[in-house]
């Protein structure tokens, strides 16, 4: 569907949606259309961090591409892992014996934020040997 510049073509767009996401007030509030009546029903906002974070902290922790590892154990709130830029395999992030069939893949760069109790919980395996995971986590 082309919106050409009408607002009755912007109200047909907004209209075939299934799902929206408003931003009200720095909160994001998810609205799923009942088929049944055409309506917009709120869906509940499940917050994801209930207290605000005291600090941020990072370490970078070397890779292996044998085996996977878990991280160093942090407690947090947050977690944002971080392939480093100059990296030239992929590293993938996953829970215990992650692998590369099993685990989140991240290129060169890419991040993934999980929301975590401890950092321990997560695990690395490499593509190419030793290269650096970014681990930045709020407490």
């Amino acid at each position: 569907m082309v919106n050409n510049g009408s607002p009755l073509a912007m109200l047909d767009v907004i209209n075939s949606v299934e799902n929206i996401l408003t931003i009200r007030e720095g909160q994001i509030q998810c609205y799923v259309k009942d088929a049944a009546t055409g309506e917009w029903i709120p869906q509940p906002v499940v917050p994801q961090m209930p207290a605000p974070a005291a600090a941020l902290a990072t370490f970078a922790v070397p890779v292996a591409s044998a085996a996977s590892a878990a991280l160093a154990a942090h407690g947090c709130k947050r977690v944002i892992l971080l392939n480093h830029p100059d990296n030239t395999g992929r590293i993938w992030v996953g829970g215990a014996g992650v692998t590369a069939a099993s685990g989140i893949p991240l290129e060169p760069g890419q991040s993934q934020e999980l929301s975590i109790g401890d950092t321990s919980a997560i695990c690395a395996i490499a593509e190419v040997d030793t290269e650096p995971l970014i681990v930045a986590y709020l407490v």
